[in-house]
């Protein structure tokens, strides 16, 4: 199995998808420590990205852990950590 990654920038791709109403939020790409709260992505918004990650990348994200996390930074290395695991334990 080949190792997947995420980047910023297919972040920015689901989250716009699952986030209509933020179409005029700062680019994640321009901006990737900054909070999402601090771009105009609503909780809502954020909870559909993480089902599309979910089903995009087979992967079950924990709501624990998701806490910590409020930036596209933060969110693509956890996800690709998560994907990483998921590589190593298919083999």
């Amino acid at each position: 199995m080949a190792l997947q990654q995420i980047t910023i920038g297919d972040l920015q791709t689901i989250m716009l998808q699952c986030a209509g109403e933020a179409e005029d939020a700062l680019s994640l790409v321009e901006a990737p420590d900054r909070t999402f709260e601090d771009l105009d992505y609503d909780s809502l918004a954020l909870l559909e990205t993480y089902s599309q990650l979910e089903r995009d990348f087979g992967i079950e994200l924990c709501e624990d852990e998701l806490g910590d996390i409020n930036t596209a930074r933060q969110l693509v290395d956890f996800v690709n950590s998560l994907l990483q695991l998921k590589v190593l334990s298919a083999a």
